[in-house]
């Protein structure tokens, strides 16, 4: 939800651009391009989350929840700069 936050802001900067400077276009490309990106490094954050935490064993305390949880916290302020 982040990344698609971050790339429909994005492209709102496009549009604007193209309809005040059009030469500038191509390099306000680069957000939209930066957001996608950022959500598919999520994607695979989240992937390796999911492998690492096996629901039968009990190894996995409250301090490991946190900090993944931190760390997605982290990530989704990211997406949306």
């Amino acid at each position: 939800m982040g990344a698609m936050y971050g790339t429909t802001k994005s492209r709102v900067g496009v549009v604007s651009m193209g309809v005040m400077r059009l030469k500038l276009v191509m390099k306000s490309i680069v957000p939209v391009v930066m957001a996608r990106v950022l959500g598919i490094y999520g994607l695979i954050i989240a992937v390796i989350i999911d492998t690492g935490i096996n629901p039968k064993a009990k190894s996995y305390y409250l301090f490991d929840g946190y900090a993944h949880l931190s760390m997605k916290w982290v990530e989704s302020k990211r997406e949306g700069e």
